[in-house]
This record gives C-alpha cells, sequence and structure tokens, in this order.
C-alpha cells in the first residue's frame, strides 16, 4: 500500500465539503468522512483505478481521478508515485475543473 499525503488545497477542499455537510446535515457529513476515508485507502491500494485527465499544467501531468462511490459528485483528483499517494484536490463535479487546474498553479504544489 501507498504512503498517503494530502496537499493543503485538498485539505481544504475536504474542510469546506464537511463544514457544509455539518450545517445542512450532520449524520451525512460522518457518512461523507467515512466513505473518504474508505476511498483514499482503496485508491492507495488500487492507484491506477482512476480515470487518467490532461491538464496544461506540468505539476500535474499523470494526475486521475476518481469518484466517491455514494457521493459520485465528488471527486477526488490524485498523483501516484511508486511509493506515495498524494490528494491534490477533492471537488464537487460541477465546479469548473479546467479553469481550477489550468488557471492556477495553486493546485500544483
Amino acid at each position: 500500500m501507498l504512503d498517503l499525503r494530502i496537499r493543503p488545497q485538498a485539505e481544504s477542499d475536504i474542510d469546506e465539503i464537511i463544514t457544509w455537510l455539518l450545517e445542512n446535515n450532520p449524520a451525512e457529513a460522518t457518512r461523507f468522512v467515512m466513505e473518504l476515508r474508505d476511498t483514499f485507502e482503496l485508491l492507495a491500494e488500487n492507484p491506477l483505478i482512476g480515470a487518467t485527465r490532461q491538464y496544461r499544467l506540468p505539476a500535474l501531468r499523470g494526475i486521475r481521478m476518481f469518484p466517491l462511490k455514494k457521493y459520485s459528485a465528488y471527486l477526488i483528483f490524485y498523483l501516484n508515485s511508486q511509493d506515495t499517494l498524494e490528494i491534490v484536490r477533492v471537488l464537487h463535479g460541477r465546479r469548473d475543473l479546467q479553469g481550477l487546474f489550468n488557471d492556477s498553479d495553486e493546485s500544483a504544489g
């Protein structure tokens, strides 16, 4: 299993999602966190199962995307190397994904 690293921007994404869920449906927030952890573990064990995405930023070359199972509107974007699974972003699929990844270098490091 690969070591898991969560980038600060992904941590911020997760915090925003959980805060929104806590305000609107606290029980759902707990279920979301459990599924997120399970999905991180699944990806660490099977890093090639996500779909490869292409963005202009060189730092994002080889980035993959994988949806949560129950919360399929939420997408995990990650990079993997020989020993590390790096969570880059956790985003709702209705966001401007191309814009978020192509117009900013926040996700690149």
